[in-house]
């Protein structure tokens, strides 16, 4: 079993395991065990929300692996700043005013529009459909 995430990190290490996720991601080592370790590291979190963390990410992981574009795409270049727009955008639709979430996401999805997210979307699909 891992340590818990106070022990690894008196110990020096990082609060969360990202080395044994390649061992939990790539070998079985049963439903129990995972939900044991992650437990662990979480106390506080009820035992179910790994048990349902554990059947969206063991079934994922059996049937394929997360491709990565190995290159620099040239949408890339309006990527940071989608990135802070993202975090604005989620402040402001969560304190939407009563009866404003609608207008609030609309206009922050605009937005993105307007800072280059189609571009960004197109390019990855495109380079998705040619590579997989």
């Amino acid at each position: 079993m891992l340590k818990s995430a106070e022990e690894r990190k008196t110990m020096g290490f990082a609060r969360t395991p990202g080395d044994r996720l390649m061992l939990t991601r790539s070998l079985f080592f049963g439903e129990d065990n995972w939900i044991d370790n992650y437990n662990a590291s979480y106390p506080d979190v009820p035992r179910e929300y790994f048990k349902a963390e554990y059947d969206i990410n063991h079934n994922r992981n059996l049937f394929y692996d997360a491709a990565q574009i190995p290159s620099a795409l040239n949408s890339d270049q309006y990527v940071p700043l989608l990135q802070t727009l993202i975090v604005e955008f989620v402040f402001k639709v969560m304190n939407a005013p009563a009866g404003q979430f609608e207008r609030v996401y609309q206009e922050g999805y605009k937005v993105f529009l307007d800072n280059h997210l189609q571009e960004v979307l197109d390019e990855r699909a495109a380079w998705y459909d040619a590579h997989m």
